[in-house]
């Protein structure tokens, strides 16, 4: 694993650092992305020269594409992604905006379910061409 490169996202919270840690430990660099973009540059020093933090929404095309560019510009590959990224408020709910399938059409779902759940299918995929 010591030249693989990975995207973690939610690498603002516990479990995508555990994730980021886990990869490092094991020889790989990792870029941290999380809607606390703060938050991943003090993981990313706290990790080590294999981290790098990344100010990129990936909640939407225009992010992940950012993501990935930067990944590569600075590690030349990516290997995978570990998608945690998350937004919890039990109290918001987001407008589903439809997928290309229609599947979502007028659907509302919870933040959190929108991003973890339903926003993998959308998200997810976008660095796929590019790797």
């Amino acid at each position: 694993m010591k030249s693989k490169a990975f995207i973690v996202t939610g690498a603002d919270g516990e479990v995508g650092r555990a994730w980021a840690a886990a990869h490092i430990a094991n020889g790989a660099r990792v870029a941290l992305v999380g809607a606390d973009y703060s938050a991943c540059r003090l993981a990313a020093g706290q990790l080590g020269d294999r981290a790098a933090a990344l100010d990129a929404d990936v909640t939407t095309a225009a992010g992940w594409l950012h993501a990935v560019r930067a990944t590569l510009a600075m590690f030349g590959r990516i290997d995978d992604v570990y998608n945690d990224g998350s937004i919890h408020d039990p109290y918001c709910e987001a407008d589903a905006a439809p997928m290309q399938s229609g599947a979502r059409n007028g659907v509302r779902a919870p933040r959190r379910f929108d991003i973890v759940g339903l926003g993998e299918l959308e998200s997810t995929p976008h660095p796929n061409p590019i790797i």
